[in-house]
């Protein structure tokens, strides 16, 4: 009885598409001091990466999130 073949490798390229949507902006005061405030949206997808571990077939893996930063420079 065969549980498992892990001999068998089947190595495939597959493409992965990154999206980065995001805005700046930085306020100037006292000629040394800044505000810089930065926020965006970032989103990667690989097509047909979850082949061996679910029963459907090509099914692809998704990766989206916001970020945020605030930074104060002196």
């Amino acid at each position: 009885m065969l549980i498992g073949d892990t001999y068998n490798y089947v190595h495939t390229i597959n493409p992965v598409l990154q999206l980065e949507v995001g805005l700046e902006t930085e306020w100037d005061f006292c000629k040394t001091r800044r505000f810089v405030f930065q926020a965006g949206w970032e989103e990667q997808f690989w097509f047909f990466q979850n082949q061996r571990s679910t029963s459907i077939a090509n099914t692809s893996l998704i990766l989206q999130g916001f970020t945020a930063r605030f930074r104060f420079d002196y």
